[in-house]
């Protein structure tokens, strides 16, 4: 069970190092990542924030939370549209999913676990809309069941006097 694991990590990194070489808008700016790069790690991280927040460790899951949030800033600023998608991305983001991440962002500041489970919930529902709206529907999001990591703690670090 560890290896598939450690193969999709590998799978992963490298789908995201190649993404880096992609044409730049323009020849001043940087490349930026393809949308289903962005999304791959969106879905990493919304993971990680699941597990942070279920064991209480709210730096770590307000840390993946900002990181998700930049994700959908690129996603606005780099993919504003999409072949195939009936609306705007930056409108389905700005209507489904902020609102879903505000949310949970509330949930994190009050350090409210029951609450964040149940804002989290309300997050996956808003993934699994979008990507509805966007005509993914096949891409189906759900509440992770392990951690995507097995080198990382997600409990909270305890400070010793």
């Amino acid at each position: 069970m560890k290896f598939p694991l450690f193969a999709i990590l590998v799978f992963s990194l490298l789908i995201a190092a190649c993404s880096r070489s992609g044409s730049a808008v323009n020849n001043t700016e940087e490349p930026h990542s393809g949308l289903g790069e962005i999304m791959l790690a969106v879905q990493m991280r919304h993971a990680k924030l699941w597990f942070a927040g279920s064991n209480q460790n709210w730096d770590l899951a307000k840390y993946e939370l900002d990181e998700i949030k930049e994700s959908f800033e690129d996603v606005v600023t780099f993919h504003p549209t999409h072949k195939g998608v009936p609306q705007p991305l930056a409108k389905l983001v700005s209507t489904i999913i902020i609102p879903a991440l505000d949310r949970v962002e509330k949930t994190i500041m009050a350090k409210n676990t029951k609450e964040f489970h149940s804002a989290f919930e309300g997050l996956v529902n808003s993934c699994n809309g979008c990507h509805e709206a966007a005509t993914f529907g096949f891409n189906i999001i759900k509440k992770p069941e392990t951690p995507p990591f097995s080198n990382q703690d997600f409990t909270p670090k305890t400070v010793e006097n």
